[in-house]
């Protein structure tokens, strides 16, 4: 399924066969009615992440999970309940909680062989699994775009960066192997199309079946697994027989 979404996305804005793309002028690898914009343009509102106490403080007891660049993969593969959970001053948690819609993006961490800039969609059904509010890790970025229409699309253009190997070129790895992403540059100098708002609607009506049946699976692997995990103790023990 996440095969069949970076497909869709590469058809329509890669190679540009779109809905209506026969009847569609192009100029200078723009569809007309669309612009080229760098990512800032398509981005309302960013902000690092923090890592909060293991215990409630006086300066720190708003409690909330919080995203690490090594749970985004795990989001969408079943593990949703493994997030670590931290305490945070109020002023701190409130600028950082996370909303339907907002993308997590990590920034720092990597290792010799893999770089960073893995990301992940945050949505309703995964912020419904959760008793408490969300926040990513101090190695991350939150990632709000201009309007709630363009978060699926934002996001799959991220994923097809990095599937193609475009972020490494805003990679800068330290002499221990740590990659720190060059954000500034990243977000000022990377451009992208912005289509039109038919054009996004209709994607996100197409991108939305399969990613609502990704988050379904995921939480469905996340139910088999604590299942698995409550009655395996029992079985060994003899409580419960085959």
């Amino acid at each position: 399924m996440e095969e069949a979404a970076q497909r869709l996305y590469k058809e329509w804005f890669i190679d540009l066969r779109f809905p209506g793309y026969e009847t569609t002028p192009v100029h200078g690898g723009v569809p007309e009615g669309w612009e080229r914009k760098t990512i800032a343009d398509l981005i309302s509102y960013e902000i690092g992440g923090g890592w909060g106490e293991e215990t409630p403080s006086n300066n720190a007891d708003n409690g909330a999970f919080v995203i690490r660049g090594t749970d985004l993969y795990g989001l969408t593969h079943g593990n949703l309940m493994e997030i670590p959970f931290r305490y945070h001053g109020e002023s701190n948690l409130a600028a950082r909680m996370l909303q339907n819609g907002d993308i997590v993006f990590e920034v720092s961490g990597g290792s010799r062989t893999e770089g960073v800039a893995r990301t992940a969609l945050i949505r309703k059904d995964m912020l419904d699994r959760w008793d408490n509010p969300v926040m990513c890790a101090s190695f991350c970025k939150l990632i709000r775009p201009i309007t709630p229409e363009y978060s699926q699309y934002l996001f799959d253009h991220f994923q097809y960066l990095r599937a193609s190997g475009k972020t490494e070129e805003y990679d800068k790895r330290s002499a221990s192997s740590i990659v720190n992403y060059r954000w500034k540059d990243f977000l000022s100098q990377e451009t992208m199309l912005k289509p039109n708002k038919p054009i996004i609607d209709l994607y996100n009506q197409n991108a939305a079946t399969i990613y609502k049946a990704i988050v379904a699976k995921s939480l469905q692997i996340e139910t088999a697994r604590n299942a698995r995990d409550r009655l395996l103790p029992r079985l060994m023990s003899g409580e419960i027989e085959v």
